[in-house]
């Protein structure tokens, strides 16, 4: 009875992990997620082999219970974290924990058929687990099975690398090593020298549009899950996005629609903190609060050196990545978070776009009364995942069958937002703002995931084709400037970390004087050659330029990589995205280094001898 029961257990195990990986690594995925049958046969009998060595390590019924429940506990957990960010390094993000609060619907739109199998095969062992007799321990068969366990763990990095990413606990427990390991094997002398030189001995240029803003509000609105592949699009024979439409088309409007999210751990926050200060993210955690105590040389101190009031919207509340306290570091005037609004009509994870705008107003009067110049910016919600809209708020209908459909549950969250936007517009024009106000636009990162089963079936439905990363990341930026007598749609590759020295030369701030790592965008010359080095999503050594795409690969293997033309979409050699994928690891490093070390200003300053020896 004794081995048949321990048979069922091990079974039902075995089981169970077939489930997670055929649901996380085969179902219905697409692109470069199919991995060899082997490798996925040995994560399954590894992930098999160190639960049970822990589970049989110990007697106890009650161990064994609780361990069978943390193991699936842990697989949910790793599947619906693999869903959003196409890894299980769940450790990652740990810091966020709190940031939890509110993301119920999007955990309950991941659990999937396969969840709910694995959770009622795990409550059948536990009862199983609870109803076998009682056993002596043996502390001999203890550290038996605890050593071999770690050793499944460990040893197969070193066997077999191509593992990395893809058996659970190996994952969980080896990423930060395997990372840092990685990170020093693409070190190169003369690539951190040339991109040090690159930054130091920068040429600060004019052009066309330098001081084409000068003296104007700035108002940037930082819309959630905001996807360029929306924009310009049609569901069911209406436009998704029709008043942004309209003003990328509109006279006084620039629009850059080769533009990327560019994410460190952050996330939404990191989008803001790149977009708003010109530096680059890190994978060690939330940008704000890793660059706390430096000094700070971005869009609210230089808008405030400039004489603008500075404001900071969200309807979200203030403890969210702990925005409050950060904003009163930066010694913004206005900060209106959701503890300031009045939350009378909540959608997704916070307050109704239409009512945060329609709320913010106040502000702006008072500033209008006041005759106060200022700088402003603004986070919206509504757009956030898991896109639930009530129907009676939904300005689009749905095709037959598609009432739970992912594309359109975005189209009609987008459609919502797009309208508040228009509505925010007419207001700043009743309080006779719009005129003297440059309104920029742009998503903080993607809305559809490459790796998410239903959202790839969604899109191709919808699209006619799947999603690749560089789509998938791809954010619309749109820039309207008052008394600009042009329109300008331009194709040239930016990120989040270009807003900055745009904006800066738009408004004609000395260049000299802000450090940023990013180009301006409207200087044909200085962003001809720009690269986009993604650090999330696409892992770090990952790089996007005009004409190609380097998905560097999960399992830390260079070979394993993918890179292709981004036109053709066909393979390139993959040896020829060495030198680049090793210049965006140095790259981003570097951007940390400054940033933590108070730095910064040796990106403007020539002076060191570093500097004179390498000119």
């Amino acid at each position: 009875m004794k081995k048949i029961r321990a048979g069922i257990i091990t079974g039902i195990v075995f089981i169970i992990n077939i489930l997670f990986y055929y649901k996380n690594f085969i179902y219905k995925l697409a692109l470069d997620q199919r991995p060899r049958l082997i490798l996925l046969t040995l994560a399954i009998i590894l992930t098999s082999a160190i639960e049970l060595a822990v589970l049989f390590a110990f007697t106890s019924r009650v161990y064994r219970a609780a361990v069978i429940a943390v193991a699936g506990f842990a697989k949910i957990g790793a599947s619906v974290f693999y869903a959003e960010f196409a890894n299980f390094d769940l450790f990652s993000r740990l810091d966020q924990a709190k940031e939890l609060k509110g993301t119920g619907p999007v955990i309950r739109k991941n659990i999937s058929v396969f969840l709910i199998v694995i959770i009622i095969l795990s409550l059948i062992n536990i009862a199983v687990v609870l109803r076998s007799e009682k056993k002596k321990g043996s502390v001999k068969r203890s550290a038996i099975g605890i050593g071999l366990a770690a050793l499944l763990i460990i040893a197969p990095q070193y066997l077999y690398g191509s593992i990395f990413g893809t058996e659970l606990y190996s994952t969980i427990a080896m990423s930060k090593i395997k990372r840092i390991v990685d990170e020093r094997a693409m070190q190169d002398e003369s690539i951190e020298m040339d991109a040090r030189r690159e930054f130091r001995e920068r040429k600060f240029t004019s052009n066309d549009f330098t001081g084409l803003a000068k003296g104007k509000n700035i108002i940037v609105i930082q819309c959630e899950s905001l996807q360029n592949t929306f924009v310009n699009k049609e569901y069911n024979g209406e436009e998704i996005t029709p008043f942004m439409n309209s003003l990328i088309k509109d006279e006084g409007s620039i629009y850059f629609d080769n533009y990327f999210e560019l994410l460190g751990m952050g996330n939404t926050s990191d989008a803001e903190f790149v977009s708003l200060n010109g530096l680059y993210p890190s994978l060690k955690g939330q940008a704000y609060k890793l660059y706390e105590g430096c000094d700070n040389y971005g869009l609210f101190t230089s808008a405030k050196d400039h004489g603008y009031r500075t404001m900071a919207f969200h309807g979200n509340t203030g403890k969210f990545y702990d925005r409050r306290h950060f904003y009163e570091e930066l010694g913004v005037d206005d900060i209106m978070l959701g503890e300031e609004f009045t939350q009378d009509e909540i959608i997704n994870m916070g307050l109704a776009d239409k009512s945060f705008f329609k709320q913010s107003m106040a502000k702006y009067k008072d500033a209008a009364q006041n005759g106060d110049k200022f700088f402003s910016f603004m986070i919206t919600l509504t757009t956030h995942t898991p896109f639930i809209l009530p129907e009676e708020l939904a300005s689009i209908k749905p095709l037959p069958g598609d009432e739970d459909d992912y594309v359109y549950r975005y189209a009609k969250c987008a459609r919502y937002t797009d309208e508040a936007i228009e509505s925010f517009f007419k207001d700043l024009d009743e309080l006779g703002l719009l005129d003297d106000t440059v309104i920029v636009i742009y998503g903080d990162h993607h809305a559809m995931t490459v790796k998410n089963a239903e959202r790839q079936e969604s899109i191709k439905k919808w699209l006619g084709k799947e999603l690749d990363y560089d789509e998938m990341m791809n954010i619309p930026l749109v820039i309207r400037v008052p008394g600009y007598k042009g329109n300008e749609q331009r194709h040239n590759i930016g990120s989040q970390l270009d807003l900055y020295a745009t904006l800066i030369n738009l408004f004609d701030w000395d260049k000299t004087k802000y450090p940023n790592m990013g180009v301006d965008l409207l200087d044909d010359e200085a962003s001809k050659d720009n690269i986009v080095f993604p650090l999330t999503h696409l892992d770090k050594g990952s790089f996007i330029t005009d004409d190609t795409l380097f998905v560097y690969p999960r399992d830390r293997i260079f070979d394993h990589g993918r890179y292709i033309d981004r036109k053709t979409r066909k393979d390139l050699p993959i040896s020829e995205a060495k030198e680049l994928s090793k210049r965006a690891v140095i790259t981003t490093n570097y951007g940390y280094g400054l940033a933590t070390t108070n730095k910064l200003l040796d990106l403007v300053e020539k002076t060191s001898e570093e500097d004179k020896s390498t000119r």
